[in-house]
C-alpha cells in the first residue's frame, strides 16, 4: 500500500486523535493509495492528502470548540505525564551507557566549540564600550581628495604617514567650538608605554602600563563608568593646573588593593606625581573592549603632555606646532545630527586646516566623516572578523556533524527498540506520545551535552586565550560565565536536541505492525535514512580536513621561507630610557652602558639596537630623492654591529658601527633590492642622497632580508644609525647560547645595574616574533585540526556502527553464503562495499562543498590555491581510509563466522 508524505502523516496522527481521527486518518490515507493505484503521479496525491489533512484537522477542531470536548489535559496532568517519560528516557539511558556517553561527547564537544566562538565573537565584534549610550558616540576621521594624495601625504610627513584620524590641536580647537551646541567633541591620544610607581612604596620596582592623554570634555562626551571619585573637567586642561589623573581599575587593584582612601594620594608617571582623583570602573579598559589596543592605567589632561612626555616635543612643540598631527577625536552625537555636525565639522576643519600647509584648493576637498564609535577603536578594526566568521562556520559545520551523528546513532538504536515501540503502539499508546518520548530522549541528550559543552568551554578559556591572543593580535580574550553565555548554550542545545531527535522521532512513531512477525533476519530494516545520513556526515566532514590541510601546508610554506638572517639563538626586548623622566638626551649614554654591560654576560656574543624589530608587522619608510629620481624607500635606526649580530650578510662596503655618531656624516646601508631600484649603473658605495633636508652617504650594502613581515615583498630598506636619529624608545637585540629564560635573569640583573628605575618590556626571542606574525594561520591550523580529526572520528563512529548493525542484520544470509561454499574474502567484500559505496556518495557530494568553499579562505593561504588538487586528492584518500578502517573490524568478524553457528543464531 503506497505511504502518503510522512510530515503530513504524523501531523494526522498528532492532531487526529481519539477513534473518530483514527477513522478519519485511516480514510485519508486509503484514499492516498487509491489515487496513487488508480495512476496519479505520487507527488499530486501528496499534495492532495496535505490539503485534506489541513481540512481534517480544522474540522475536528471546530467540532471539539463546538460540543466543549476539549483534549487538553490540565497542566498538573500534562507535568505529571511528561514527568514520567523523563523518568521512562532516564531507565533507557542507563541500560545504555556507552550509547549516552558517544551521544554526549559528540554534542559536548560541538555545543562547546560554539559556545566558545559565539562568546569571542560577542566580545571583539559586538560588545560595545561600557559607557552610557554607547550608539551616539562617533569617531571623527577626515577624507582626503582622491585625486590629491600627494598634498595629503606632504601633510603628514611628521611620522603619522597613511593616518586619516589626526589632528593638530589648533584644528581641534576650532572643531570643538564649531559643534559646540549640537554635539560634544573631545580630543585624545594613546601613551603606549609608560611607567607607574607609588612613591611610598620603597623598592618597588616600577610597573610598565599605558595611559591617554585626553582633552577636559573627556569624561563628559565618552563617559566611562567610574568606581570611585570623579573623571576630569575643563580646570584640570589648563596650563599651570595640577597634575591629576584618573587611575585605571587595574593598576588600583594592583597598587592600592582597591582601597577607598585612594583618592588624594600620589602615583609617579613616568617619573612624574601624580595625584589621583578617580579610577575607572573593572569593566572600562580603555576605547578598546575587545583588547586590540592597551588597558588604559591612568588618563591625564592634553595640558599635561610637556611634563609626562616631554620626548614628544621633538621636533617642536605639540600644542603649537602645526606640522605636528598627534589628536585623535570621539564626539557624541544626538540621533538625526550626523549630517548637520559632520558639516560644520568640515567647514571648521577647512578653516584651519591652511596652517598645517595645505593650499586653499586642497583643504576645500576635504571632508571630515563621522565613523561609528560604540565599540572605540574596535568599531573600525576588520581584519578580525573574517578570521572569525570563518571559525563560526567552522564550529557550525562541526555542530551539524554532531547533530548527524547523534540522529544516526539513535536510528542505529532505534532499530533495536522498534519492536518494542510497534507493541506499545499496537496495545494503544498513542504517536504523539511516541513522539515525545524520543524527543525528550533527544533533548536530555542534548542538554547533557550542553552542560558538558560549556564546562569544556570554560575549562578550554586559557588555550583559546592564548590562540586568539596571538593570532589576532588581542591582548584579553576571555569566556566568561555569565547570563548571556548560558542562555547561548542553552538556546544552542535545546535547537541541537530538536535537529537530531525529529527524524528518528518520525521514523520509528510510525505503527508498522510487520516488525512483530520479523524475527531480526534478513526483513530487519535497512536503515537507509541512517545510511544516507552517514554519508552527509562524510560531505559535510570533507571540507574541514580539506581546510586542515590548506592550512598546514600554507605554514609550512611559510616558516620554511628565508627571512635573510639567522633567527636562532637572539633574543630581543624594548626599552626606552626616557620614560621616568629622563630627558632624551641621556639616551646617548644610556643605550651604549646596556650593550656593553649585555655583552658580559657569560654566552653572549652580541648586543645592538633596532628601531623596528624585523618580521614583527612594524616598518617606518620616508620619501627620498636621488638626483632627479623621487621614491619611497622603507627605514630602520639600528646600532653599531646590527648585521653581525641578525647574522645578515654584507655585499659591499661596512655596516653601522660606533663611529657613526652625532657630528660625522649622517650613514646608511643599503639592502640590494634598494641598489637595483635607486643605484642601478653600479656601486653605490659612497654616493649621497637625500632624505628631507637631510643628506645621506651610503656606505655598504646588505643582503636582502624580510622586514615587516613574511608575507611581505623584500622592499627597498635602508639603514641608518640610531645615535644621528635622535631615537628614544629602541628594541635591543642580543645573540647568545644561554636559554631564553636565564638570559632574560641576567639582563634585567643588567639593566637594574645601571638604572634600577629602568623597565624592559616585549621580551621574547626573534622566532617567537616570526610565529606572531603568522599566529592566524597556526589558529586556522590548530583548529582545523583539532575540529577535522573530530569530525573523522564521528564518521568513523558511525560507519562501524552501521557496519555492525548488518552484520548482525544479515547473519542469517552470511551463514547461508558460507554453507553454499562463499569465500571469506567474498564476504569481507561484501560487507566492505556499503562502507564504500557511502565514502563514494560523501566523497561525491563533499568535494564540490570543499570547492565552493574554498575562496573564502584564499587570503590567508601562502604559496598554494585554496582549490588546490594536491590537498583535495590527498583528503579525499584520508576520508575514505578512515571508512575503510571504521569497516574492516565488523568487516573481519562477519568473514570469520562458522557457517553453522550463523544459522543457528538465525
Amino acid at each position: 500500500m503506497p505511504r502518503p508524505p510522512k510530515l503530513a502523516r504524523a501531523l494526522a496522527s498528532l492532531f487526529l486523535r481519539g477513534e473518530a481521527g483514527e477513522v478519519i486518518a485511516g480514510d485519508l490515507d486509503q484514499e492516498f493509495a487509491d489515487a496513487v493505484n488508480a495512476g496519479t503521479p505520487v507527488r499530486a496525491a501528496g499534495r492532495r492528502y496535505w490539503r485534506q489533512a489541513l481540512a481534517s484537522i480544522a474540522a475536528v477542531r471546530r467540532h471539539q470548540q463546538e460540543t466543549h470536548v476539549s483534549t487538553q489535559r490540565s497542566p498538573f496532568q500534562w507535568l505529571h505525564g511528561l514527568s514520567l517519560d523523563v523518568k521512562s528516557v532516564a531507565r533507557v539511558l542507563r541500560r545504555s551507557p556507552g550509547y549516552a556517553a558517544i551521544a554526549i561527547l559528540s554534542l559536548a564537544i560541538g555545543i562547546g566549540a560554539n559556545t566558545a566562538i559565539v562568546s569571542v565573537v560577542r566580545q571583539l565584534l559586538m560588545q560595545p564600550l561600557p559607557v552610557e549610550r554607547p550608539d551616539e558616540l562617533r569617531l571623527v576621521y577626515w577624507r582626503p581628495d582622491p585625486a590629491d594624495q600627494l598634498g595629503i601625504s606632504q601633510r603628514n610627513s611628521s611620522g603619522f604617514r597613511g593616518q586619516r584620524s589626526n589632528y593638530n590641536f589648533d584644528e581641534f580647537v576650532a572643531m570643538r567650538s564649531a559643534v559646540d551646541d549640537t554635539a560634544d567633541l573631545a580630543g585624545f591620544t594613546t601613551i603606549n608605554q609608560l611607567t607607574a610607581a607609588v612613591p611610598a612604596v620603597d623598592g618597588a620596582a616600577p610597573v610598565s602600563g599605558a595611559g591617554m592623554l585626553v582633552s577636559g570634555n573627556f569624561f563628559d562626551t565618552v563617559r566611562p563608568p567610574m568606581a570611585i571619585g570623579r573623571g576630569l573637567t575643563a580646570a584640570d586642561d589648563t596650563v599651570g593646573a595640577p597634575l591629576v589623573g584618573v587611575l585605571g581599575f587595574r593598576l588600583w587593584s594592583q597598587f592600592f588593593g582597591e582601597s577607598p582612601d585612594v583618592i588624594g594620594k600620589t602615583i609617579r608617571i613616568n617619573g612624574t606625581p601624580v595625584e589621583i582623583v578617580g579610577v575607572t570602573s573593572g569593566r572600562y579598559r580603555g576605547l578598546s573592549p575587545g583588547g586590540f589596543q592597551p588597558y588604559i592605567d591612568i588618563t591625564m589632561a592634553l595640558s599635561q603632555q610637556p611634563v609626562v612626555a616631554p620626548e614628544w616635543n621633538d621636533p617642536g612643540p605639540l600644542m603649537t606646532d602645526p606640522q605636528i598631527h598627534w589628536l585623535r577625536e570621539i564626539a557624541r552625537v544626538p540621533a538625526g545630527n550626523d549630517a548637520a555636525v559632520a558639516n560644520a565639522l568640515t567647514a571648521a576643519f577647512n578653516s584651519a586646516s591652511s596652517a598645517s600647509g595645505l593650499t586653499r584648493e586642497q583643504s576645500a576637498k576635504v571632508t571630515a566623516s563621522l565613523l561609528p564609535g560604540r565599540r572605540g577603536f574596535d568599531s573600525l578594526r576588520t581584519s578580525t572578523a573574517q578570521p572569525l566568521r570563518i571559525l563560526s562556520v567552522v564550529v557550525g559545520v562541526v555542530l551539524i556533524i554532531a547533530c548527524i551523528n547523534v540522529a544516526g546513532l539513535m536510528l542505529a538504536r532505534g532499530v533495536s527498540r522498534q519492536k518494542e515501540l510497534t507493541l506499545r503502539r499496537a496495545l494503544g499508546a498513542g504517536r504523539a506520545r511516541i513522539m515525545r518520548e524520543l524527543l525528550i530522549e533527544s533533548f536530555v541528550l542534548s542538554l547533557a551535552g550542553g552542560i558538558a559543552g560549556l564546562l569544556l568551554a570554560v575549562a578550554a578559556a586559557p588555550l583559546l586565550k592564548n590562540l586568539l591572543t596571538s593570532g589576532l593580535g588581542t591582548t584579553d580574550v576571555s569566556i566568561a560565565m555569565d547570563w548571556t553565555l548560558l542562555a547561548t548554550t542553552a538556546a544552542i542545545a535545546c535547537g541541537t536536541g530538536l535537529v537530531a531527535g525529529l527524524i528518528p522521532a518520525i521514523r520509528f512513531s510510525r505503527n508498522d505492525g510487520a516488525m512483530l512477525k520479523d524475527r531480526g533476519g534478513v526483513g530487519a530494516p535497512k536503515l537507509l535514512i541512517g545510511r544516507a545520513l552517514l554519508a552527509l556526515q562524510i560531505a559535510v566532514s570533507l571540507p574541514l580536513v580539506v581546510g586542515a590541510g590548506l592550512f598546514l601546508k600554507t605554514l609550512y610554506n611559510l616558516t620554511t621561507i628565508d627571512v635573510g638572517f639567522n633567527p636562532d639563538g637572539l633574543v630581543l626586548f624594548a626599552m626606552d630610557p626616557t620614560m621616568n623622566g629622563k630627558r632624551p638626551e641621556r639616551n646617548a649614554v644610556v643605550f651604549p652602558q646596556v650593550l656593553d654591560r649585555i655583552e658580559q654576560i657569560p654566552g653572549v656574543s652580541s648586543a645592538t639596537l633596532i628601531e623596528n624589530a624585523l618580521v614583527s608587522g612594524w616598518e617606518s619608510d620616508s620619501r627620498i630623492t636621488v638626483g632627479d629620481h623621487t621614491g619611497v624607500m622603507f627605514m630602520n635606526r639600528v646600532g653599531p654591529r646590527f648585521l653581525d649580530t641578525m647574522g645578515i650578510r654584507i655585499i659591499d662596503g661596512r655596516g653601522i658601527d660606533a663611529a657613526d655618531r652625532p657630528g660625522r656624516p649622517n650613514a646608511v646601508v643599503l639592502n640590494q633590492t634598494a641598489v637595483k631600484e635607486f643605484f642601478p649603473g653600479g656601486s653605490p658605495i659612497g654616493q649621497h642622497f637625500k632624505n628631507g633636508n637631510r643628506e645621506l652617504e651610503v656606505v655598504g650594502v646588505f643582503a636582502d632580508t624580510k622586514y615587516d613581515g613574511l608575507r611581505s615583498a623584500i622592499p627597498s630598506t635602508m639603514l641608518q644609525s640610531y645615535a644621528q636619529a635622535s631615537m628614544t624608545s629602541m628594541f635591543v637585540v642580543v645573540r647568545s647560547s644561554v636559554p631564553p629564560a636565564d638570559l632574560r635573569r641576567e639582563i634585567e640583573r643588567a639593566i637594574r645595574d645601571i638604572d634600577p628605575a629602568l623597565p624592559i618590556t616585549k621580551f621574547k626571542t626573534q622566532q617567537a616574533q616570526i610565529n606572531e606574525t603568522i599566529g592566524k594561520e597556526r589558529v586556522f591550523v590548530q583548529l582545523l585540526t583539532v575540529f577535522g580529526a573530530f569530525a573523522l572520528l564521528l564518521a568513523c563512529v558511525g560507519l562501524h556502527g552501521v557496519t555492525s548493525y548488518s552484520v548482525t542484520r544479515r547473519t542469517g544470509e552470511i551463514g547461508i553464503r558460507l554453507a553454499l561454499g562463499a569465500q571469506r574474502s567474498q564476504v569481507l567484500w561484501m560487507i566492505l562495499r556499503q562502507v564504500v559505496v557511502l565514502a563514494a556518495i560523501g566523497l561525491a557530494l563533499g568535494l564540490p562543498l570543499a570547492w565552493l568553499a574554498g575562496p573564502a579562505v584564499s587570503a590567508f593561504l601562502f604559496g598554494l590555491k585554496a582549490n588546490d588538487p594536491v590537498t583535495l586528492f590527498a583528503s579525499a584518500l584520508v576520508m575514505v581510509g578512515v571508512a575503510v578502517g571504521a569497516g574492516v573490524w565488523p568487516a573481519r568478524r562477519a568473514a570469520r563466522m562458522e557457517a553453522l553457528t550463523a544459522l543457528r543464531t538465525e
